[in-house]
């Protein structure tokens, strides 16, 4: 009797109704827990430890208190680290993996139709599980910039990882971190890919897209060229169609060369108004070549060059009039 009335101060003291030390709880009843005014500020007070990384005194104190305070408390701390964003010092990083591990005893029902089962009253182990991710994804991002900014990191072996999902890992930070690198650091890795024998090595589509856009490598666009068309690489020749400026004419002019493309590149050269000198005499030689004359014939009819076809046809001895004459005249 003495020790049943002892839990019960004991609860009082720490701001909590009575309820039993393990098991399954109302919805009710963990919105209450959640709400007590003690147990926040002991969460709060919790959190400032972590601020100033005093980890040893945190852990302490968290295992002082007692359950179902504790478990109510370690939620409040993870959400607030997560919500505030902190970042992880290696103590709080262990820290967090030891809450992680933490068997939940206090469940709450999930019921629907035909179903029922319990889950976790307080989630922390699912906050401490994305708090770790999120921290190795922040280190590996420090260590891409750093290697790629002291020139130590080997493009290739790094985007040819162990299984197929450590290299998409590795691809994503590539893409979504190139923008952190200084032009020096894109200099040495499109340097790798652009030495490489082309029959050796060369990074996915993707990749090969994204590093060309946003270096504006010419060297690196020619190997992108060299590749097998697929959709990004069709997507890229639109895009710089519509870019439109000399350095997007080059690049389709040379993507012309590539079989897969040379019909989505020479629509793009062709919608590109005015037509500058640079891509009227490249046509006029194409016009000139018994293999390509017809099909670029037929796509500047289609666009409205009749006009200068005929003039071609009636000036210009290099070109193979029979083909562009069989185009004009059906």
């Amino acid at each position: 009797m003495q020790q049943g009335w002892l839990c019960l101060v004991l609860l009082f003291l720490l701001g909590l109704p009575p309820y039993a030390l393990g098991g399954d709880i109302t919805a009710t009843e963990r919105e209450l827990w959640l709400a007590e005014p003690q147990t926040q500020q002991k969460a709060e007070e919790l959190y400032l430890l972590a601020l100033h990384n005093e980890v040893d005194r945190l852990q302490f104190n968290l295992q002082r208190i007692s359950y179902p305070a504790q478990e109510v408390v370690r939620f409040l701390l993870l959400q607030k680290f997560e919500q505030g964003q902190l970042i992880l010092t290696e103590e709080l990083a262990v820290f967090i993996a030891a809450q992680k591990s933490q068997t939940p005893n206090y469940l709450i029902a999930e019921r629907g139709d035909g179903y029922e089962f319990s889950v976790p009253a307080f989630g922390y182990a699912a906050i401490a599980h994305r708090l770790l991710k999120q921290a190795q994804q922040q280190q590996d991002i420090v260590m891409f910039v750093l290697q790629a900014e002291n020139g130590e990191l080997n493009l290739r072996e790094w985007l040819s990882g162990s299984s197929a999902q450590s290299v998409d890992v590795r691809q994503h930070l590539l893409l979504t971190e190139l923008h952190r690198l200084s032009p020096q650091a894109m200099e040495r890795l499109i340097a790798q890919i652009t030495t490489e024998q082309v029959t050796s090595w060369l990074p996915s589509a993707t990749v090969m897209v994204q590093f060309a856009r946003r270096s504006q490598s010419h060297a690196l666009y020619q190997r992108l060229w060299l590749m097998k068309a697929n959709d990004e690489i069709r997507q890229e020749v639109a895009r710089l169609g519509a870019q439109a400026d000399g350095f997007a004419k080059q690049q389709l002019m040379l993507a012309v060369e590539n079989p897969s493309l040379k019909q989505e590149a020479l629509q793009a050269l062709i919608e590109i108004r005015p037509m500058s000198m640079e891509v009227e005499q490249f046509l006029i030689e194409k016009l000139g070549q018994s293999e390509n004359a017809s099909q670029v014939a037929s796509m500047l009819a289609q666009s409205g060059y009749q006009g200068w076809l005929h003039e071609l046809v009636s000036s210009n001895r290099a070109v193979k009039q029979q083909a562009i004459l069989a185009v004009l005249n059906p």
